[in-house]
């Protein structure tokens, strides 16, 4: 989560570049592109930080009620 919300400034910075993965430009994007754009790498980069903690087993089993 905290991955998420550093890496979602990249895209932010990067904008007038990426507009076209909303399907709009520099010119004609407003608020609602703008929320897309966010969201969607948003969702990208949350499902990218799982992947690799996944791959490199930084899950934590949890603990048996035993101890």
């Amino acid at each position: 989560m905290i991955i998420t919300c550093i890496g979602i400034l990249i895209p932010f910075a990067l904008r007038y570049h990426l507009w076209w993965l909303v399907g709009s430009s520099n010119s004609a994007a407003g608020l609602a592109q703008l929320v897309q754009l966010l969201a969607l790498s948003a969702v990208a980069i949350s499902a990218a930080a799982y992947a690799a903690k996944a791959m490199l087993h930084l899950h934590r089993e949890p603990l048996s009620p035993e101890g």
